[in-house]
């Protein structure tokens, strides 16, 4: 079997239906699996998930609620597909997301360490590929890739994993904070570990409705989801990775302002760091206006 839908979900009963006929809804003709790892849900996420009849639908129940990054592990345990696509409970797969994906796989000999992920309406990450000299429906390599996640880059449903290469790696790191910015640091830890990537100039999913976002997060949470991915993937790297990822930083053009938080934070190139912030007031003084690179200026200008 070439493809696993992952569909992790909590308490999602509002929006899970519209997300499972989704994916039902493909035009791919060849056999593929619907996973659904329900994460202990206590409202009725359960009882629509079992008015879908239908062979294709592979329904887990946890025993109890684990963090949402040992959800997603769960995902790529149990998937039977050599690739796995997630699809999260509050979105919708485009109808030919798994024909464009097995079209551009096929091209590449179904590659054994790939990422795949495409356009996206919720949040479009083609100026930061663009930004690490990268370009639409061509591979990336990892050294390249590594620097794409400083900027983020991946989107949160509709990206494709070679699944049995990731689970090599252990997944996802399991972090404790569900924030977004924490899967950038596994992001980096894949492209360590030879993995290629490839943004399609394709839109493969739709968000609905952001159900599992979290409002008014503040830079210092934030931070904190951040720091702690990063010391996880510091804890997983040589030496030799974690000077590589630190001296190529430090050659963007653009600021990573979350990866420099987490640097500075642990007494990294405290320096160099200083001197990049002060070259970005001067060239993009338009950075001000962007609420994380303010605290990185209070940190690293006025803390002591």
């Amino acid at each position: 079997m070439l493809f696993t839908i992952a569909i992790p979900t909590y308490n999602n009963e509002a929006t899970i239906g519209r997300t499972i006929q989704s994916c039902l809804n493909q035009r791919y003709t060849d056999d593929y699996e619907i996973l659904i790892l329900n994460n202990s849900s206590t409202d009725k996420t359960t009882e629509r998930i079992e008015s879908f009849k239908d062979s294709r639908i592979n329904h887990i129940q946890n025993s109890s609620t684990v963090t949402m990054y040992e959800n997603h592990n769960l995902c790529l345990k149990s998937a039977k597909g050599d690739y796995t696509i997630f699809c999260h409970s509050d979105d919708e797969l485009n109808e030919n997301a798994l024909g464009f994906l097995s079209k551009e796989l096929e091209k590449l000999s179904y590659p054994s360490k790939m990422i795949v992920w495409g356009r996206s309406y919720f949040r479009d990450y083609h100026k930061n590929l663009k930004r690490v000299g990268g370009k639409l429906n061509n591979v990336l390599p990892g050294n390249k890739a590594k620097l794409l996640a400083l900027y983020w880059g991946l989107t949160p449903s509709g990206t494709c994993y070679s699944t049995n290469s990731i689970n090599e790696l252990q997944g996802f790191f399991e972090v404790k904070e569900r924030l977004a910015p924490s899967d950038i640091a596994s992001f980096i830890y894949f492209a360590q570990n030879k993995f290629d990537f490839l943004m399609l100039d394709k839109y493969l999913f739709n968000r609905v409705d952001a159900s599992t976002a979290i409002d008014s997060v503040t830079p210092e949470e934030t931070l904190r989801a951040v720091n702690e991915a990063f010391q996880e993937l510091f804890m997983r790297s040589t030496e030799e990775q974690k000077k590589s990822l630190i001296e190529d930083s430090l050659k963007l053009k653009d600021i990573p302002t979350l990866f420099y938080h987490v640097l500075y934070l642990n007494g990294e190139k405290k320096n160099m760091i200083k001197q990049k912030c002060i070259k970005t007031i001067i060239l993009r003084p338009y950075m001000i206006l962007n609420k994380h690179f303010r605290f990185l200026l209070n940190r690293v200008f006025l803390s002591r």
